[in-house]
């Protein structure tokens, strides 16, 4: 994903790009399943996301938010191959 950006100079720059909103899911996705190590476009990872808005205190208010849930189904990933024993000789 390649965001187009128009700038526009006069005594400030004003650099402008547009983006779908399943692009900003697929970009915080991606962040959130590096962030803890998930390829979350993996067949066995199910991805949730919906927007919501949240609320900061009782007298707080409402600011949209977006969430993001990764589901990891263990039975149907690929089992992880063990590290490789490397022997060390007399040097």
């Amino acid at each position: 994903m390649k965001p187009e950006v128009r700038s526009e100079r006069k005594n400030v720059t004003v650099h402008k790009a547009v983006f779908h909103e399943k692009d900003l899911h697929d970009l915080v996705a991606k962040a959130v399943g590096c962030s803890v190590g998930v390829p979350y476009l993996a067949p066995w990872v199910h991805l949730h996301i919906y927007s919501s808005t949240h609320q900061e205190g009782s007298l707080g208010t409402q600011k949209p938010c977006v969430h993001i849930e990764l589901t990891v189904d263990h039975d149907k990933e690929p089992a992880k191959k063990p590290p490789e024993l490397v022997e060390v000789g007399d040097e």
